[in-house]
């Protein structure tokens, strides 16, 4: 059960209740969403949305629930067909969901993007990219 209530964003427990550990705020800047966890980050599952540079220069988007051990199977030669042949890659951008739908529909507008848009949203967050 979700509750909107000004901006803010409650799930409630099993038993229908708001549960304050479980506040959630999104904050939303140009269709970009940070969550700051306020419950146990150690009982969620975290989804990444990032976008890779493959040694030809081109750029990659995709989702996982593991960052550290996707790019290494990316690297490996065992990710997917398109960086097979583009190795190595190297991670330039992430974005940390804790909703897979959310993530999945993040990474379907990325891919929609131009590379001119990719690379823009890349340098607009260029700060070092923090993985787990």
């Amino acid at each position: 059960m979700r509750i909107h209530v000004s901006g803010l964003l409650f799930y409630s427990n099993t038993s229908g209740k708001v549960n304050e550990a479980d506040l959630i705020l999104d904050i939303e800047f140009p269709r970009l969403c940070y969550n700051i966890h306020m419950a146990n980050d150690s009982e969620k599952t975290f989804h990444y949305v990032y976008i890779l540079e493959c040694s030809d220069g081109s750029l990659y988007t995709g989702w996982t629930t593991d960052l550290n051990a996707r790019i290494a199977t990316h690297n490996s030669g065992k990710g997917a067909k398109y960086t097979r042949s583009r190795l190595p890659v190297r991670l330039v951008y992430h974005e940390t969901f804790t909703d897979k739908i959310a993530a999945q529909q993040r990474e379907r507008e990325i891919k929609k993007l131009s590379r001119a848009r990719k690379l823009e949203l890349i340098s607009r967050n260029s700060k070092p990219v923090p993985v787990n």
